[in-house]
Formats: structure tokens, sequence, C-alpha cells
């Protein structure tokens, strides 16, 4: 991404991007995903970078960091961060995997390398937090209680997960759902099929690979569970709008930093071509503010 001037010149303009759209505005503007950051990556020894935590072998987490003020940030603060695959990410239920200090030219854009070795129980696809600060002149995010990916360009989520099916008929994933703020609320879990264009170069940079064939028909049946006794009937009305084949949703209430385990098991389609990529979108939806607070992507090989 060229980082360019934006009439910032006395002063810094730092931000991680949640997304290969995002410009550093605030909030994320509407429609556009916020856990698929391009400025997050595992850099393994062989130099390639992905989304995928090899156990047991000391690789890097890679991270960008923007600044479209005129003037250098120095010493900025880069804290990352790892944990389950999760719709919501709060600092409850992530671990620190590392900090490191960086000096991000005016109008440019820097980059901050930490080691990490992850445990046997951190392998497979890890869901990453970034967030940047800078006391000096002040440039940081407004709550450190909170990851707050959509509000604040100073945070930034990196959440796709990726699995083959191997000839299964249906497969389940698991996930963790939070409640991030202070007062109860009312959340929904939709998961859906997403049909990728050839040319949509966007979410082939996201998931991090280009020039691979996405399927033209959707998965089968796609159902959405909650762990016993959290599921709760549909409201009569909600902000999900448009219906997609291959989806499931379903809803629960959660009390403040409150967490709860889901899952969505899809079913193949049986005019699926083998070897086809699925995109499948999982969105936490905030029931009383109306808008999405955070999701997962699976991506799936039939």
């Amino acid at each position: 991404m060229a980082v360019t001037k934006d009439g910032f010149d006395g002063r810094t303009y730092l931000f991680i991007r949640t997304n290969p759209s995002d410009t550093g505005m605030e909030p994320l503007p509407a429609g556009l995903p916020g856990w698929i950051s391009p400025d997050i990556a595992i850099l393994h020894p062989d130099g390639t970078r992905n989304g995928e935590a090899n156990a047991g072998i000391e690789q890097k987490v890679e991270v960008y960091v923007n600044n479209l003020g005129g003037i250098t940030a120095t010493d900025a603060y880069v804290e990352v961060f790892v944990c389950n695959p999760s719709t919501v990410i709060t600092p409850a239920t992530a671990t620190l995997i590392g900090s490191a200090f960086i000096t991000v030219p005016g109008y440019g854009r820097e980059s901050v390398q930490l080691s990490w070795i992850p445990q046997e129980s951190e392998a497979g696809h890890r869901c990453l937090i970034a967030r940047v600060c800078l006391p000096v002149p002040p440039d940081t995010f407004l709550d450190g209680s909170v990851f707050d990916v959509y509000g604040d360009r100073h945070v930034a989520q990196r959440n796709i997960n990726i699995v083959k099916l191997n000839g299964e008929s249906s497969k389940s994933f698991m996930f963790t759902i939070a409640n991030p703020g202070k007062e109860s609320g009312r959340f929904s879990i939709s998961a859906n099929w997403k049909k990728v264009a050839a040319n949509d170069v966007p979410v082939q940079r996201a998931i991090g690979c280009g020039l691979v064939k996405f399927a033209s028909v959707p998965l089968g049946e796609v159902t959405v569970r909650l762990q016993p006794g959290r599921q709760q009937p549909l409201p009569t009305t909600t902000p999900i709008t448009g219906s997609l084949l291959g989806s499931g949703t379903a809803t629960v209430s959660l009390n403040p930093q409150e967490t709860a385990q889901a899952s969505v098991n899809i079913s193949v389609n049986p005019n699926a071509v083998p070897g086809e990529l699925h995109l499948l979108e999982v969105s936490q939806w905030d029931l009383l503010q109306r808008k999405v607070i955070g999701g997962i992507w699976w991506v799936i090989q039939a």
C-alpha cells in the first residue's frame, strides 16, 4: 500500500490496516470486514507469510504500521496478541506474544517482527491482534481494556482459518464469541457462504492466496450452534438483511465481558468441485447497536 499525504502535516497519524481497503478512517466504513488485516502475518523461517502457526518452531509475527502524518513517529509501541478462533477478541481472552518499539517516518510505513515459538495448543491458524500507541505526541488507542477493531485505527485483527475437508461430507468448527462491552447485550451469530469473483483482488489478498479457483456453487447446509442452554429464538426483527445460500444464524445474550463457545457445521454440496475453495464468513452482530462487531473467515477446500 502506498501511503499518501492526507493533510496531517504537523502531526502523526498512525494506523494498522484491518482490511485491505482500510485507509485509516475511523470508524471502519460499514460493509468492510474488520478481521482480515493485511498488515499482520506470520513470517516463517523459509520466508513465507500467512496466518498459520507451527508449534515448536521459532517464527515471527510481522506487523506493518502506517503513518499518514507529516512528522516521524519515534518509538511507537507495538503489541501483538494471539487467541483461539473467535469472532470478538478481548484482552481477557488473548495472550500477549510480545511487544517492541518502532519508528515510522512521516507519510510512510514500517514493520516490526516479534519472535514467537507457539506451543502445541497454539498450532494451526490463529487469531492475531496488533495495536500501536505513541505517547508523545499522543497518538494512541482510546481504551486499552478493549480491542476496538472497528472504531480505533490503532487496533487491527487477522482472523482467517483454513481447512481441508479431505473427502469428508460434513465438518464442524469451534470458535469463541464474546461481549466486549460494559453492559449486557444480545448478539446474533451469522454464518454465510460468500461467492468470490475471480477478479476480487482484495479478498484474495486478505486470504493470502491469489490465482486460485473459488467455487461458483455454495456449500451445503450451514448450521450455527451455541453451547447447551445458550441458544435463543431469533428476534422478530433483525439487522441481518438479504438472504444467501448456505447460511445459518443463532442468537445469544451475554453479560459484560462474558464469553461462550459456538460451532458452525457445514455439509458439502454434492455438486462441489474437488479442490475448489469456499469462503465461509461468520459475523457477530450487536442487535442493540445494529452493527457487526466482529467475525472470522474459514477458507474451506472441498
